[in-house]
């Protein structure tokens, strides 16, 4: 019984796929969040050139 609880790693995969899922999702925020600074910077741009026009 101990041997099969030791020799069990689908408990370990599951922890590896969330972790993945972790890193993958942080990396999506970090962009989407330096994206849309960007962006924001060229709308406020557009904004400020029309509006003197």
């Amino acid at each position: 019984m101990i041997r099969l609880f030791i020799d069990d790693c689908s408990g370990a995969t599951i922890i590896e796929y969330g972790l993945v899922a972790i890193l993958i999702s942080t990396a999506i925020i970090l962009v989407l969040l330096s994206a849309g600074a960007e962006l924001s910077a060229l709308y406020q741009d557009i904004y400020t050139g029309l509006s003197g026009a």
